[in-house]
C-alpha cells in the first residue's frame, strides 16, 4: 500500500523535456515494462497522469515524476546503511562476495487501489497510450524505505550466522575472515535470495570470494 496522508487530486500532467528528448529511451522501456507485466496499459486516462523523465547516471533510466504524488505521502524516517556501517562490519584480509538484484523495485507488487495513482502517458507512432504501473516504481518516495525494510530480514540473517552481511539498496556485499566460510556463506546468501523470491543480476554478481 502507498503511504498517503492525503488524497491527491487528479491530474494529467505533460511529460517532462528528459523524456520528450530521448523518445526512444522512453518507447524501449515501457515496451520492456510490459513484457515483465511491470506495467498494464489503460484505454482511458488513469486518475493521475504523471509525468515521465529520463535520468541520467552510467546509463539512461526511465523514472515516473511522482512529485505531485510525493507531496501527499506520510513521512517515513529511517537510516541507511553507509560506509561507517561498512567499515564497522569487514577487517582487514576479509574475504569478500557481491551481488546485484535484478530490477529491485520491482520485486514489490502495488496494490490495485492505489495503482490508479501511479499512472503515465506516451506517444506511440501518434497514438497516445496510458499506463499504470503494478509495481514499486522509481521516483515514489517512500520506495527507499519499503525496499530497505523488505530486505532487513535477510541482514540480520546472514549476520546471525556469524558472516559480514550489508546491504544497501539492490546491492550487497558479505564476506568472512576465512575463505572456506565465506565460500559456505556465499552459496548460503546466493540460496536466501532466490528462495526469497529475489532475481540477482548475474552478469553483476560476484560469488566467488576474492
Amino acid at each position: 500500500m502507498i503511504p498517503f496522508r492525503s488524497i491527491p487530486e487528479t491530474c494529467f500532467l505533460a511529460n517532462n523535456k528528459s523524456a520528450r528528448d530521448h523518445p526512444d529511451v522512453v518507447s524501449e522501456a515501457i515496451v520492456k515494462l510490459l513484457k515483465g507485466q511491470y506495467i498494464e496499459e489503460q484505454s482511458e486516462p488513469p486518475y493521475c497522469v504523471n509525468p515521465l523523465s529520463v535520468a541520467k547516471g552510467k546509463k539512461l533510466r526511465l523514472v515516473l515524476d511522482l512529485r505531485n504524488i510525493n507531496g501527499h505521502l506520510l513521512k517515513q524516517s529511517f537510516r541507511y546503511e553507509d560506509l561507517r556501517s561498512l567499515s564497522q562490519l569487514f577487517e582487514q584480509n576479509f574475504w569478500f562476495f557481491t551481488w546485484d538484484l535484478k530490477s529491485g523495485y520491482h520485486h514489490v507488487d502495488i496494490y490495485v487501489a492505489p495503482r490508479k495513482f501511479l499512472g503515465f502517458s506516451w506517444n506511440f507512432n501518434g497514438k497516445l497510450r496510458y499506463f499504470i504501473f503494478c509495481v514499486l516504481p522509481f521516483g515514489l518516495s517512500s520506495a527507499c524505505y519499503c525496499f530497505t525494510k523488505l530486505l532487513r530480514p535477510l541482514v540480520k540473517r546472514g549476520r546471525m550466522m556469524s558472516y559480514a552481511s550489508f546491504f544497501y539498496l539492490d546491492d550487497g556485499i558479505s564476506g568472512h575472515k576465512r575463505r572456506i566460510d565465506a565460500s559456505a556463506a556465499s552459496i548460503i546468501q546466493k540460496k536466501d535470495l532466490s528462495c526469497s523470491g529475489l532475481k540477482t543480476n548475474e552478469e553483476k554478481c560476484h560469488w566467488e570470494p576474492i
